[in-house]
């Protein structure tokens, strides 16, 4: 397979985009994690071409040569990747240097996923620790498959005696593909969800599926149909659906879900190839541009998002203009890694550090006067509720002598269920409450999806109170709020904001104050509203997130002081 398909750059700017929008705007493209799939399928349908090709034409295949490939196109961008951050780190002191290293060596090695699955990494605890190679299990997953599916090709091609050769290996592959949806759907239900996401064989089926549609498309006995320009305008539809609907824990996203999304990247990636019109239509200067440098781009998009957000604590404020910026900064990262190890130019690579440099600037002034802005609206909206309590104070004596015998009754059972963020502040809780009314149940890196099955499982009572910590370790969407609510049903609930400084944090917050208006039950306890006003306290662990003493006792006082507010 040698003819080169500009149709097929447009397909891999659609896949690097979508997982940048991902990480960006979650709140929108929840399912932008898909265009890793599609980098797997792309990937089987090429190197199926180029192995079968060769075994047809020659009837051997040269494994030497194959590798060697391999190995220039995968290296020499990840290694410059990995001196790049090394030297962030050492500078940075952002994470301990020992840990990169083993990160680093992992990645080298092509077992990244397996390091991070030994390592109880999930995919989905996006601020645990700096985590800036966490994206390269993908590409470990792609060396897996460079080095074995060649082997197992040749080997099936070699021991078939049929005539066709092909039908031998269209049924390997089919066999293949069936075991790793079922691998991935047994490992969701019975182990775990980021076993099912990051294991070899659980994701081999983007792959497989990539290889049926190139032996789809060297023995079709139709010719080319007309109605490929409807077929395609549906499959792309199709997949904008999926990016926007399917999100990351789901159990259709495990269940078939990743499976349709790669069955429908095989078919726009069959209609390119068989339809000159088709790769016409989808070939444009800019987006081959980035489809050519997609791969550097990928290996870049993570640590600048991820050490961008570390020093910036961005919440997700804004988010088209700092997506625009951020996917500018990614595309020269990826320009200037492309032309030092792939196609070496000092012209390039001079023009790519001057437009990062300026990007760089960009970033940090908008960032600047954004959190200028905000400090400046909060201080104005503290001094106007500090004028409005000094008025209530004014109260008669007789109002106030009857406000002051009101007795407020405390809820007799307290159930707090959240992540690291509640679990810190556990003690304080139960010393501010009576110890006896008060139940937590927290975990580190607790997703909001996995609260309704804790909720669902525990005991209800007339008595029960549930006040719910969610949306520091990701996105709270509306679907995970109205199912929170169904569970609790008639039950009073708080719900606590996140003041995380992360791109999910408006969305979150947002999701929760409009989702609760409609449900007298449930209330809010805002905490972000809290931290906000004060942004120059002294609550948190070093981190902005996890509680220091002073600043439990803060949020264990506004928690009380919430719930009493509302009886």
């Amino acid at each position: 397979m040698k003819k080169y398909y500009s149709g097929l750059d447009t397909l891999r700017t659609v896949a690097i985009l979508f997982v940048i929008l991902y990480h960006t705007m979650p709140q929108i493209f929840q399912g932008g994690f898909l265009g890793v799939n599609l980098f797997f399928v792309l990937s089987g349908f090429l190197m199926t071409g180029i192995i079968l090709s060769e075994l047809y034409a020659t009837k051997t295949f040269n494994f030497e040569v194959f590798y060697k490939k391999r190995l220039k196109r995968i290296y020499p961008s990840m290694i410059f990747l990995i001196i790049t951050l090394f030297i962030y780190v050492i500078f940075s002191q952002s994470m301990p240097l020992w840990d990169y290293v083993k990160d680093g060596l992992a990645s080298l090695l092509g077992l990244n996923n397996q390091w991070q699955l030994v390592n109880q990494v999930s995919y989905f605890d996006q601020f645990k620790t700096l985590y800036l190679l966490k994206h390269l299990w993908s590409l470990s997953m792609e060396i897996q498959f460079y080095i074995f599916y060649p082997l197992i090709l040749h080997f099936i091609f070699i021991k078939q005696k049929r005539a066709n050769k092909l039908i031998g290996i269209e049924q390997a592959l089919v066999i293949a593909t069936l075991v790793s949806i079922i691998t991935m759907s047994f490992l969701y239900f019975y182990v775990d969800v980021s076993f099912a996401y990051y294991s070899t064989i659980a994701r081999l089926f983007s792959f497989t599926i990539g290889g049926l549609f190139f032996i789809k498309s060297i023995t079709r006995k139709e010719r080319i149909n007309k109605n490929y320009p409807i077929k395609v305008a549906v499959c792309a539809l199709l997949l904008l659906l999926l990016f926007l609907r399917l999100n990351d824990h789901s159990v259709l996203t495990y269940n078939g879900g990743m499976v349709i999304f790669s069955l429908i990247s095989g078919y726009l990636i069959f209609f390119t190839v068989e339809s000159k019109m088709i790769n016409q239509k989808l070939s444009s200067p800019v987006l081959s541009f980035i489809g050519k440098r997609s791969y550097d781009m990928y290996l870049f998009y993570l640590p600048v998002i991820v050490i961008f957000q570390h020093h910036s604590k961005w919440d997700g404020k804004n988010p088209i203009i700092m997506t625009l910026i951020l996917i500018g900064l990614i595309v020269a990262f990826g320009h200037l890694s492309f032309h030092i190890t792939e196609k070496y130019s000092p012209k390039d690579i001079g023009y790519s550090i001057i437009v990062i440099c300026s990007l760089i600037s960009l970033l940090v002034s908008f960032n600047t006067l954004q959190k200028t802005l905000i400090k400046k609206a909060n201080m104005e909206k503290q001094t106007v509720e500090t004028t409005t309590s000094r008025s209530k104070k004014t109260t008669p004596s007789s109002e106030k002598e009857t406000t002051e015998t009101t007795v407020i009754n405390e809820p007799q059972h307290l159930f707090f269920v959240g992540d690291s963020v509640l679990l810190g502040a556990s003690d304080t809780l139960k010393a501010t409450f009576d110890k006896d009314s008060v139940e937590v149940d927290a975990k580190v890196g607790r997703q909001p999806y996995e609260i309704q099955e804790i909720i669902e499982n525990h005991d209800s009572s007339d008595t029960l109170t549930y006040i719910i910590s969610t949306g520091n370790n990701g996105l709270l969407t509306k679907d995970e709020l109205d199912n929170l609510l169904k569970a609790i049903g008639k039950q009073d609930v708080y719900f606590i904001t996140t003041a995380v400084p992360r791109p999910w944090k408006t969305a979150s917050n947002d999701t929760l104050k409009n989702g609760i208006k409609k449900n007298k039950n449930a209330h809010i306890i805002d905490w972000e509203k809290k931290v906000s006003q004060q942004p120059d306290n002294e609550w948190f662990d070093g981190d902005d997130i996890h509680l220091n003493a002073e600043g439990a006792r803060v949020y264990s006082d506004l928690i009380q002081s919430s719930i009493k507010d509302n009886k």
